[in-house]
């Protein structure tokens, strides 16, 4: 995977920078921890960018952190979240090749797949190669082994290149290639005549020397002589013929392997023309490399094209400007002693008054109690009933103590004089009045506790009067009682009433606050809340094992607008402030002797002011003036501006020096 290196959470841009300068690897993969302070920085990030474009670079950073990952990718890295299991780290500048992460050139592989081809020719090998008339004669012992051969040339994926069989040779035949033989010609001519020549250009001494020279440089244990094998070592038949094998020496490429279209090859007994042998192979070199090179120009050429185009792209449409303003504060103070009435409807400055609200809020809350205390009772029962008069349209009086007898036979009396209506005669015919009164039981004791009844008079008994008078209860009686009992005691009813008050309070104040305007401010003090009433029933001192109690109350408060408040300063410093320069939104008031009247609606209280001015940021207007200006003529603008206090800029990306010419790429914020 190239060259791997884990940073450490203290290295910085230059550390990262001396990496990559120390390593000869075009890719080179970073390890970040999460705890890095480095990738998170934007400005050492864009640095790092520029070198790396400098150096014809790859970096890659291997990123835990979304955020960090998004950041590093934006700015034009490449970013993986993991390493593979397989790869292998270094934790410090001294770096380990790994895997690449990326296809190998052409000519990398085509020296790795060299080197598999003949680092299995051992170095007695290469001696056998060699013509017996040099091991003999210890001749060119000064050649060393050169390069594999420049033919090969791979062009498959690494994967290919290792799953690919290793070209097998039979012991006896071994290879000389066509440089090794030029060298070795050309020197063992060079020692007979010390005559030497450029190109390959020889010139043959001696007749008989020179087909000796030929014949002994000839492989040993090989075919020598044409007409009796048939066969020419340089050609793919003699190779398939020796070995078996079809076709060892393939040209691989990225695809699939193709077979290597040989030329023809002079047979070895056949007269050599060393000159032209060495002029073809030059010529097929230069070719070859004048190919790459012309592939690498016209790549270099669309490389370039297309980063000057992404570049002009970028340039119109990433840039855009930032800008953060703190406006201009002021601040004065004011010691004032003002009355808020809700009869007043504007502020009046020259009293110091200010309008005012009242807000009221009724609520009732109740409950069952038990009654804890116990009597000796000798209690009547008690109720109402309503007494007809179906027998005259005269009135009829009935004194106090009237007996009214039910149908059970239990006397009540009334406890008052009444008088009942006369009755009334629609269309001839007699329509009863009635009037309701209260009575009493004529004894003590629960067994006058009766339900709904009919009542008689029994003074009317014999009399017309008698069936024409009656009442009639239409609930039961209660409160009879006689011996030990429990009672409603006068305890009980006001330990009920604080419990109920306490939570009824608490509702008041919720639900009046939860009604109060936004705009409108309530003092401590300016609120209150009353009990209404509060009843039980059955009532104190009757008898009861339970009671229920009802308690109504009711919550005022008196509120005013602060910015009334406000206005009472105006002309003392509003002179050098317009009103339509600044805003009061941060000022600050501080109150004490609060005094509240709710019947009249009035509330009397010292302010403390302390007023500060925001001025106000025109934001469409600052953009006007920005566009197309760089930092120092924005600030200058700013420094005539008497609204601005201070000021940031961002301009992005990091080339851009001037802010766009578009006004949705300039963004103002306004912190207050």
């Amino acid at each position: 995977m190239g060259n791997i290196i884990r940073l450490k959470p203290a290295d910085d841009i230059t550390s990262i920078i001396g990496f990559l300068w120390q390593t000869d690897n075009p890719v080179v993969v970073f390890d970040v921890p999460e705890n890095s302070t480095f990738i998170n920085n934007q400005i050492a990030l864009k640095i790092l960018k520029r070198e790396v474009d400098r150096t014809d670079k790859e970096i890659i950073f291997v990123i835990k952190d979304p955020a960090s990952r998004q950041l590093a990718q934006r700015l034009g890295f490449a970013v993986r979240a993991t390493l593979p299991k397989s790869a292998k780290v270094s934790e410090v500048p001294d770096v380990i090749d790994e895997e690449t992460l990326k296809e190998v050139p052409e000519l990398d592989f085509e020296t790795m797949l060299e080197k598999e081809i003949y680092k299995k020719r051992s170095t007695q090998d290469r001696t056998d190669s060699l013509p017996r008339a040099v091991l003999e004669n210890k001749r060119f012992s000064d050649i060393q082994p050169r390069a594999p051969l420049a033919e090969v040339k791979p062009q498959i994926g690494y994967a290919q290149m290792k799953e690919a069989p290793e070209v097998e040779h039979e012991p006896k035949i071994n290879l000389i290639r066509g440089d090794d033989l030029k060298r070795e010609i050309k020197g063992e001519l060079n020692k007979l005549t010390d005559n030497k020549e450029e190109d390959f250009d020889v010139v043959w001494p001696i007749e008989d020397k020179k087909e000796e020279i030929i014949n002994s440089l000839a492989p040993r244990n090989t075919l020598t002589d044409e007409k009796d094998s048939g066969l020419d070592i340089f050609s793919n038949g003699a190779l398939e013929e020796k070995t078996g094998r079809q076709k060892s020496f393939l040209k691989f490429g990225f695809g699939k392997g193709k077979e290597k279209k040989e030329t023809p090859r002079k047979s070895w007994g056949e007269k050599l023309d060393i000159k032209n042998f060495a002029t073809d192979i030059a010529e097929n070199k230069k070719a070859k490399l004048d190919k790459k090179q012309n592939f690498s120009k016209y790549l270099l050429f669309f490389v370039s094209g297309a980063l000057v185009i992404t570049g002009v792209v970028l340039y119109l449409i990433l840039p855009k400007v930032e800008i953060v303003i703190l406006p201009k504060m002021e601040t004065a103070s004011f010691d004032l002693d003002v009355v808020a009435d809700q009869s007043v409807s504007e502020a009046d400055i020259a009293n110091n008054e200010i309008p005012a609200q009242i807000i009221k809020l009724d609520k009732k809350r109740e409950g069952e109690f038990i009654a804890t205390s116990q009597q000796q009772l000798n209690e009547k029962a008690r109720g109402t009933i309503r007494i007809y008069n179906e027998y005259s349209s005269a009135p009829q009086t009935l004194v106090e103590k009237t007996r009214f007898l039910s149908s059970g036979n239990k006397l009540f009396r009334l406890v008052e004089t009444i008088t009942v209506p006369g009755a009334k005669i629609v269309d001839g015919k007699i329509v009863a009045s009635s009037i309701e009164a209260e009575v009493v039981a004529d004894q003590a004791g629960e067994e006058y506790n009766i339900g709904p009844d009919k009542f008689t008079i029994p003074g009317f008994q014999g009399s017309p009067k008698y069936d024409a008078f009656y009442g009639q209860s239409s609930a039961a009686m209660a409160g009879g009682a006689k011996g030990l009992a429990n009672v409603v005691s006068q305890e009980d009813f006001d330990k009920a009433k604080d419990e109920l008050w306490g939570q009824l309070q608490t509702e008041l104040q919720q639900e009046l606050k939860a009604q109060l305007p936004a705009e409108l401010k309530l003092v401590d003090g300016a609120q209150k809340e009353i009990i209404s009433s509060a009843t039980a029933s059955p009532g104190v001192g009757q008898k009861a094992d339970k009671f229920t109690l009802t308690v109504k109350g009711s919550a005022s408060a008196l509120l005013f607008d602060e910015k009334d408040l406000l206005k009472l300063t105006i002309g003392e410093n509003e002179d050098n402030q317009p009103a339509s320069q600044a805003e009061n939104d941060r000022s600050e008031f501080i109150y004490k002797d609060i005094m509240a009247d709710f019947e009249k609606g009035r509330l009397s209280f010292n302010v403390k002011i302390n007023k500060i001015n925001v001025w106000q940021i025109d934001v469409d207007k600052i953009k006007q003036l920005v566009i197309g200006r760089d930092a120092e003529q924005i600030k200058e603008i700013f420094n005539q501006r008497q609204e601005i206090d201070k000021a940031r800029v961002l301009f992005w990306p990091f080339w851009v020096t001037k802010a766009p010419q578009n006004l949705d790429k300039i963004k103002i914020t306004v912190e207050k």
